[in-house]
């Protein structure tokens, strides 16, 4: 799923792979729940750090 993307990714490709808004994606990365490293003034997410996420999300919708 993640293939196509560079190891680094900036809020719009968290936007595109989540289908999410940006203040959405923002809100997830200024608590903490998507961890991120600021670079001056942008965000950058690591794939490890996405796949962590994208794991614990499914971990939480799946049926008992």
């Amino acid at each position: 799923m993640l293939d196509r993307y560079d190891d680094i990714f900036g809020v719009n490709e968290v936007c595109e792979i989540l289908h999410l808004g940006k203040n959405s994606v923002y809100t997830l990365l200024q608590n903490g729940t998507i961890p991120s490293m600021r670079i001056k003034r942008k965000y950058r997410i690591s794939k490890l750090a996405m796949i962590n996420y994208i794991k614990s999300i499914s971990e939480v919708t799946k049926p008992l």
